[in-house]
């Protein structure tokens, strides 16, 4: 963190001495009101996710969004094309593919602190936190990266009056030449002898016609005859699909020609298809489009900037070897010295949360209220060696949140029927902090940061039934909010090395005109396990200056 910190008191000013990185047992001076003022600059690109046999392991944060086949599991409004599409090709098997996806993200968060603290007393003093943040989640999407994947496309006839025509004249051609066989069927059946045609009717025009009606409403509805119709994407050429509809036109030019009916042309081969694979630009749209489901943000870069979550705060020293009325044992230390200090905060849910609609948010805040306890330890030994053992417990309290229900963690394209109001505790955390330091001399100092944090499992309450007509789905749904507590424990270890500089000791002794602190520490995420752990890069630096008012 980046801070400035100013010290303005009614009493003469009581100077601190080499402090170091991270946080300690001190407290202000009685009667001493501290403003400080920071930046904290946090980077990742990778987390500590889980494998399939629960084994925890680093994967891109994007690793979700990677896939092979992407189609009616992530978009629910394509279920009915796939279907319509087995009817065209004849395959029930077949499968509707957009295509490969790759995303490639990175955070990058940025949170300007300023902190009022005032010291009541020589042991006991009061804080206000209020963050600013600045939340930047980096995305570059991609789909078919080298112009193939997938089977379908854009429908180029939603783009252009002359394709939906053309799928209309074979539409037309296709329902004349049923027309025309089931007015032969008629006649047949009413009169089996009026043609010598009449047997073949009869035993193969039932089914034919009913064919050429299936095939017929599949391309009215699959390709639209009009720009207004038609589904979003439709096989493209070249594709098993593409070959498969229009060897289906030529199988029933060649069925009804037997019966002499030659209503579908020798020109019309098929229905006009897509020209190529599906392309990022169109991928996004769809992510978009209301009619398949998912009605989220385009997974491409976004920023938000607030307020983060408000606290106040409290800490009282315990216990001091140097004495809680001056400083003076501080500058010429002997032997084995300790210092103790409790405090609490009370965190305001004043930031946001990540948007439901939007996968690759990054929130300002938790959005809800917490409560904290805290434990400082100072140890210090001769003139050279200060450590400092801080302990944070947060009890984090329940609140109502909008969220989309997922299955599992790894649905990450949530479609919008699953966006419910759901009741959440997110897990108690439990911050063990160890900083040891080295004074090298009045000014200078090295230090190391070691810090485990665990959080516990989040809670989630709340069942819903989902009908179809929301859904789309041919069946009632029930969603379980408490599925969206999986991998949502988690565990920390980080580890960083800084280094400070400092006249407030030597200005104590008349040695330097100003009083300042400047800080440097580097803390990096080395191991973490739950299944969402961020691999954190952290870079911090520090300033405190303290003039005499």
């Amino acid at each position: 963190m980046l801070f400035i910190l100013l010290a303005v008191g009614a009493a003469p000013l009581v100077a601190q001495p080499l402090r170091g990185i991270g946080d300690d047992a001190t407290t202000p001076a009685s009667r001493t009101i501290r403003v400080q003022l920071g930046t904290s600059i946090s980077d990742w690109s990778e987390r500590y996710g889980r494998s399939a046999s629960g084994i925890s392991r680093r994967e891109a944060l994007g690793f979700d969004f990677t896939t092979d086949t992407l189609g009616v599991a992530q978009f629910p409004g394509l279920g009915s094309v796939q279907g319509a599409l087995r009817t065209l090709t004849g395959n029930n098997a077949f499968t509707l593919n957009l295509g490969r996806t790759s995303l490639t993200s990175a955070v990058h968060t940025q949170v300007t602190p300023i902190l009022l603290e005032a010291g009541v007393s020589s042991r006991l003093s009061f804080g206000v936190l209020v963050p600013f943040v600045s939340a930047r989640s980096e995305a570059v999407f991609n789909v078919n990266p080298r112009g193939s994947g997938g089977n379908v496309s854009t429908n180029p006839a939603r783009l252009r009056d002359a394709d939906a025509a053309t799928n209309a004249v074979l539409v037309t051609q296709v329902t004349a030449a049923r027309n025309l066989l089931a007015t032969q069927l008629a006649t047949c059946t009413v009169n089996p002898g009026s043609s010598a045609n009449c047997p073949a009717v009869l035993a193969s025009a039932p089914a034919l016609t009913s064919a050429a009606t299936a095939f017929a409403q599949g391309i009215a509805t699959v390709y639209g005859t009009t720009r207004a119709n038609g589904a979003t994407f439709v096989p493209y050429t070249g594709t098993a699909a593409d070959s498969a509809i229009r060897t289906r036109v030529s199988s029933l030019r060649t069925q009804f020609a037997q019966f002499g009916i030659n209503a579908i042309a020798t020109s019309t081969t098929g229905p006009v298809p897509a020209t190529g694979a599906l392309t990022p630009l169109s991928l996004q749209n769809a992510i978009a489009d209301s009619s398949l489901g998912l009605v989220a943000a385009p997974l491409r870069t976004i920023t938000r900037q607030g307020i983060g979550d408000i606290e106040v705060s409290t800490k009282l020293r315990l216990f001091d070897s140097f004495g809680f009325g001056n400083d003076t044992l501080r500058y010429h230390p002997r032997g084995l010295n300790i210092r103790q200090s409790v405090g609490a905060a009370f965190r305001i849910g004043t930031g946001s949360i990540d948007q439901p609609n939007h996968y690759l948010d990054v929130g300002t805040g938790q959005g809800q209220n917490d409560i904290e306890v805290r434990s400082f330890t100072d140890i210090v030994y001769g003139r050279r060696f200060f450590a400092s053992v801080v302990a944070r417990y947060t009890l984090q309290l329940a609140d109502e949140q909008l969220l989309r229900i997922t299955d599992t963690p790894e649905q990450v394209f949530a479609p919008r029927y699953r966006e419910r109001m759901v009741n959440r505790n997110l897990g108690d955390q439990l911050e063990l902090e160890l900083t040891p330091r080295w004074i090298i001399n009045d000014y200078f100092s090295i230090g190391a940061q070691y810090l485990f944090r665990h959080k516990a499992e989040d809670a989630f309450s709340g069942t819903y039934t989902v009908l179809p007509a929301e859904s789309g789905l041919p069946s009632p749904l029930t969603l379980n909010a408490a599925t969206l507590r999986l991998e949502t424990a988690a565990t920390e270890h980080r580890a960083g090395l800084g280094i400070t500089f400092s006249s407030v000791a030597a200005h104590a002794r008349g040695k330097a005109k100003i009083p300042i602190d400047i800080q440097y520490l580097n803390s990096r995420t080395v191991y973490g396990s739950g299944g969402a752990v961020p691999k954190l890069s952290v870079h911090q630096v520090q300033l405190r200056i303290y003039p005499r008012f």
